[in-house]
């Protein structure tokens, strides 16, 4: 159970500050890609670190706007993550179903994904696709929060995130 919660956590924290990062290393892929996608794909498969080749190959799927870069990546866990982010910064929920639902990690990033997208684009629909309890309230809570809608706290099942969303105190079991 910790280990669900750590993962979750990781996801929700690789998420929050992944556009203050890819900032950085969009202008690595610009540089690595002007004239020839070929060889930006090939500058992020040689970086070492499995994190810089998600943000270079994301930077590079965003700025051709082809997610199918993505698929370069040799490392599966690489390709999913850049799906990820590529679903988020195009405001693309399908993409998100490209993550196949083959691992729990898998599920709560696919999960983490339509989250993601669901609460920068304002859409609780979104959030009914969500499988994983905590991602979806976090989910209901983000949309709730960015548009005012207090309704939509009432579909939160966590009474502690709950009462953070609607102000009012509940109780906690």
């Amino acid at each position: 159970m910790r280990l669900q919660y750590k993962t979750l956590f990781i996801l929700l924290l690789l998420f929050c500050f992944m556009p203050l990062i890819m900032s950085t290393y969009a202008a690595s892929a610009e540089k690595s890609s002007n004239g020839d996608m070929e060889l930006g794909k090939k500058a992020c498969g040689k970086k070492e670190n499995l994190f810089d080749q998600i943000l270079c190959y994301a930077a590079l799927a965003t700025k051709h706007d082809d997610f199918s870069i993505c698929n370069a990546a040799s490392h599966e866990g690489v390709r999913y993550q850049c799906y990820a982010i590529y679903a988020e910064r195009r405001s693309n929920p399908d993409i998100c179903e490209e993550i196949p639902p083959k691992s729990a990690d898998h599920k709560a990033l696919r999960d983490a994904c339509i989250s993601d997208v669901a609460k920068k684009i304002g859409d609780f629909t979104l959030c009914e696709k969500v499988q994983t309890q905590g991602l979806k309230d976090s989910c209901y809570w983000g949309i709730a929060k960015k548009t005012g809608d207090t309704s939509l706290c009432e579909k939160i099942q966590d009474n502690g995130l709950k009462s953070g969303c609607t102000g009012k105190p509940v109780d906690i079991e």
